[in-house]
């Protein structure tokens, strides 16, 4: 449960997604306001792979296209950190192929 001034916010699972083993993102959604969570876990770091990028753009996506949400959290599980951004190689790798096409 989460506070937003006096309020408390309480929050139930989307049954499709869920953070743990082999999971990368977890949306939950308020019961009471049109307001969306999504919440990465990609230990150590939040490294944006392509795994976590197509999750994130498919949960995205959902949430899109739900007429009852009209806002969202997009947050870390893994406590002071966000993300690290792409890693490099990957980055490398997407210059390349961008270039070579």
């Amino acid at each position: 449960m989460m506070t937003l001034g006096s309020r408390a916010l309480m929050s139930s699972t989307v049954a499709h997604s869920g953070v743990g083993p082999g999971k990368l993102v977890k949306v939950t959604r308020d019961k009471d306001l049109p307001i969306a969570t999504v919440t990465m876990s990609h230990p150590p770091v939040n490294a944006l792979t392509p795994e976590l990028i197509s999750t994130l753009l498919g949960e995205l996506q959902a949430l899109e296209k739900d007429p009852a949400i009209r806002g969202l959290i997009l947050t870390s599980e893994i406590q002071g950190i966000f993300s690290a951004g792409v890693r490099p190689a990957i980055a490398a790798a997407a210059r390349w192929w961008s270039s070579s096409s």
